[in-house]
This record gives structure tokens, sequence and C-alpha cells, in this order.
């Protein structure tokens, strides 16, 4: 799993732990986190005002969410 901040919002790594929401989140889909990955995170994230979503599926398939008036 991966995430990213802009520039902007994230100028450096200096404190820990980081208390800013990422722009980004990418997770790669194990067949066991499936239904945890698709509907609970992608709401948790949305909750808390991530962006961007996306969910990269076993065999290389991707869904990317974007988070729309919050």
């Amino acid at each position: 799993d991966v995430v990213g901040w802009r520039r902007e919002r994230l100028a450096s790594l200096d404190k820990l732990p980081i208390d800013v929401v990422p722009d980004w989140i990418c997770e790669i889909l194990s067949p066991f986190g499936r239904r945890r990955d698709l509907h609970k995170k992608k709401q948790l994230y949305a909750r808390h005002g991530v962006p961007h979503y996306w969910v990269i599926e076993q065999f290389g398939s991707i869904h990317a969410y974007e988070l729309k008036q919050g």
C-alpha cells in the first residue's frame, strides 16, 4: 500500500507521526481484504477527506475513486 501528499501540504517529514490526511491512497487488494478495502476503507477515507483512492486488483485491474464535494 502507498500514500502520497502534495508538496504544498506536506513539505517535510520532520514531524512524526504524520497527522496530515493523504491526498492519495493506493491499496493492493488481497483475496481476504476485498470487502474491507472496497467498502469499509473507502467509506473511512471519504469521511476523513482523502480526495483520491485507488485499489489495484490481484490481476491488474485498477479502481480509481475521487471524492467529490467533501
